[in-house]
């Protein structure tokens, strides 16, 4: 395995403004090696950019926005690559100067929300799905004791060249609550919808002619709940 990271980073303080940044580009090269056969495996490749800008005032104003640009040899050129970016806000309101007289009591209130976007390119089981593949078949025998055969050829999985990113949107309400100074509370409503999941299909019609049913970006997923700790 060879990775490879580079990053630049930021931060500084004005005044009342905290400026911070980061850039960061990746690569990653892992190859298998079967011992037994001494046969390697086609290198797994990705790589990707991120970056992020954060910003507050005063300790009581927070933003973030972050992006992921990655690509991954999974899919066809012109489909490898993902854009997902978030941003997140807070309000530390403790710090306002009209909780000051009840520190003693109210130790901690922050409020945030964010929202973003997240992709997964691992296909379970195959790798480049969008490459049709051919197996062997039985191919067919002749003669009067069927003592004559030849084998045959035959389409494996069908090749799915849009294939593309799994995508999840996420979206999050917190609070983060301290009390006396001995007593921390964090609640969390969120609510996540995953689109484009790989998924083989389990119903198509005989007359397409598959002898594997083929994937595709069609599965969906919706949770949404409270995490209260």
């Amino acid at each position: 395995s060879v990775y490879f990271e580079t990053q630049l980073n930021y931060n500084r303080r004005f005044d009342d403004h905290t400026i911070g940044g980061l850039l960061l580009y990746n690569m990653r090269d892992y190859v298998t090696f079967d011992a037994a056969n001494g046969i390697h495996s086609l290198p797994y490749r990705n790589q990707g950019t991120a970056g992020r800008i954060s910003y507050s005032f005063r300790d009581l104003y927070f933003a973030e926005a972050n992006f992921g640009y990655n690509g991954s040899e999974n899919f066809k050129k012109g489909y490898r690559f993902g854009f997902f970016p978030s941003v997140a806000v807070g309000w530390m309101m403790t710090n306002e100067s009209f909780m000051s007289n009840l520190m003693e009591t109210l130790s901690k209130l922050k409020l945030r929300a964010s929202w973003g976007l997240v992709g997964n390119d691992k296909i379970g089981g195959r790798r480049f799905a969008y490459i049709p593949t051919i197996s062997g078949a039985g191919g067919y025998s002749w003669g009067y004791l069927g003592q004559h055969s030849r084998g045959g050829l035959q389409e494996e999985h069908f090749g799915i060249s849009d294939l593309t990113w799994e995508t999840a949107e996420k979206i999050n309400i917190g609070m983060e609550l301290g009390l006396f100074n001995s007593i921390n509370i964090q609640a969390d409503l969120f609510k996540e919808y995953r689109k484009d999941i790989f998924m083989q299909r389990k119903t198509i019609p005989e007359i397409a002619g598959y002898n594997n049913t083929p994937y595709a970006n069609f599965g969906k997923v919706e949770n949404k709940g409270l995490d209260l700790s």
